[in-house]
């Protein structure tokens, strides 16, 4: 795959909070600029893609 883009988004989360957090919080701010998939796994969340790649 051989796909480059820029963008930003910004997000507020509170201290502490794991990465994956933040992909929810932008994911439900910004539906339309950004997307992520996961699969449930026995050690948590597994990204399996970021803006469709």
């Amino acid at each position: 795959v051989n796909q480059s883009f820029s963008d930003s988004i910004h997000v507020t989360v509170p201290q502490g909070s794991f990465f994956f957090d933040v992909m929810e919080v932008a994911q439900k701010r910004y539906p339309r600029r950004f997307r992520f998939t996961y699969t449930q796994s026995s050690w948590g969340p597994y990204i399996t893609s970021v803006r469709g790649l």
